[in-house]
């Protein structure tokens, strides 16, 4: 066979396994670590946002280990003012919404879920208030998803809440690729630009709309 054939065949089987590769993200939040890391063909990109170091292993050898600094944040006179973003597009993709929220929920695959938390306020009615309103909806997930650990508690002799977060999240990279050919129109239609957004929506804002109607009755 010729060798370009070879290599045909060689590119669509590494493409293939790109495609069907497993990719595994895992947060650690706590008082004392912010730990995100991610594993993807024998590659383990780590960030630690308390040490600001992030790392990149491949199996058992470390290829980078760097330092990062936190953003600065650009003095008042130099941030231009931004556009502010419509809502009626996403109104209008409302079906279509929904049929990526259902691909996304079975795209996406809970391998752990691990939440202690105490809650805590500077009123104690309020704290009391806040963790029946948390119980209402953490508890029922136990029902939906038997493997969560969920442990809630609430702290009246403290101010501010504490716990820690453990999650672990895998989905195959064709699921990624097919969710973002889907999530690609809606994307578009909110990058549009303004005019082009209130000549297919309609202005968000009022005195617009008013003016506009002014002047077309004139």
């Amino acid at each position: 066979m010729n060798i370009w054939v070879w290599l045909g065949i060689a590119f669509v089987a590494f493409i293939a396994m790109l495609l069907v590769s497993y990719l595994r993200l895992e947060t650690l939040l706590s008082e004392r670590e912010q730990v995100f890391r991610l594993h993807w063909l024998g590659n383990k990109f780590v960030v630690d946002a308390k040490a600001r170091v992030m790392s990149w292993w491949f199996f058992d050898w470390r290829i980078l280990h760097k330092p990062f600094k936190a953003r600065e944040s650009k003095p008042e006179e130099e941030k231009k003012p931004r556009e502010k973003m419509s809502l009626k597009p996403l109104l209008e993709e409302r079906q279509r919404l929904h049929i990526l929220w259902r691909y996304f929920k079975r795209s996406l695959h809970i391998e752990h879920l691990e939440l202690n938390a105490r809650l805590a306020t500077p009123d104690p009615l309020w704290t009391g208030m806040l963790y029946g309103a948390v119980s209402s909806v953490i508890y029922p997930l136990k029902a939906v998803w038997p493997k969560a650990q969920l442990r809630l508690q609430p702290d009246f002799a403290h101010e501010l809440p504490s716990g820690t977060l453990n999650v672990v999240l895998g989905v195959r990279i064709f699921r990624m690729v097919v969710l973002g050919l889907k999530a690609f129109p809606i994307v578009r239609k909110l990058r549009l630009p303004r005019d082009r957004k209130e000549e297919l929506y309609g202005s968000s804002n009022p005195s617009q709309r008013t003016r506009r109607g002014h002047a077309s009755s004139s």
